[in-house]
């Protein structure tokens, strides 16, 4: 008699397991040319890159996306300064364009190898169709949303509106009075939550750099 009760006690609790649908398999699935770096500008010379969005395309129903966005190692860039005014102001400019087309390659290079190892932290599904009055193409039933969470459990939702991933940025006092540091971006689904963050020494560092 006891263990009947206990048996029905346990089975009317709630029950800690994950009954969302797996998350979609993109392997050999093609890539929209729409990538987009996710960035923050430190200053007028330095950028953070702290992910990627790639949109994938279905081979098998073309009428089927997914966005994924990766969690990278920080990295941030500098850019070229602009050289001096002045009668070697021509030198100065085709010295300095020449720097940046160098730095460029060479942040694409280090990008491109820190973007293999990212982490995949959110899954955007969905469906389009053409509209048959307007001729255009829409959205076709519902978004699934999956957003893995800072305790590595994958948040689930579905839902009609594009917009159930939150986007805040993460600031902290900057020595400066009065001012901010930008230094990360948050992302959230329900419940969960995952910070994509630069390391505010670094930031403080670059900012003192442009401080006199």
């Amino acid at each position: 008699m006891n263990i009947a009760i206990l048996f029905l006690i346990c089975a009317c609790m709630p029950q800690q397991v994950n009954n969302y649908p797996d998350r979609p398999n993109i392997s050999g699935w093609t890539v929209v040319p729409s990538l987009v770096n996710l960035e923050l500008k430190v200053d007028d010379y330095n950028t953070s890159s702290l992910g990627l969005e790639t949109v994938y395309q279905n081979p098998q129903a073309p009428n089927e996306f997914v966005k994924v966005i990766s969690r990278q190692i920080v990295l941030i860039s500098e850019r070229p300064k602009e050289g001096r005014s002045g009668s070697t102001q021509d030198v100065s400019t085709l010295t300095n364009n020449t720097d940046n087309d160098r730095h460029a390659k060479k942040e694409a290079d280090t990008l491109s190898r820190i973007h293999k190892s990212a982490d995949l932290i959110v899954f955007i599904k969905w469906r389009t169709k053409i509209d048959g009055r307007r001729g255009q193409e829409i959205q076709d039933g519902l978004m699934e949303f999956w957003l893995l969470d800072q305790s590595g459990v994958w948040e689930y939702l579905i839902q009609a509106e594009p917009d159930a991933i939150d986007h805040v940025t993460v600031t902290e006092p900057s020595p400066n009075k009065g001012r901010s540091l930008i230094v990360g971006l948050k992302l959230s689904l329900g419940n969960a939550s995952q910070v994509l963050r630069l390391d505010p020494d670094d930031l403080k560092d670059k900012e003192s750099e442009h401080v006199k």
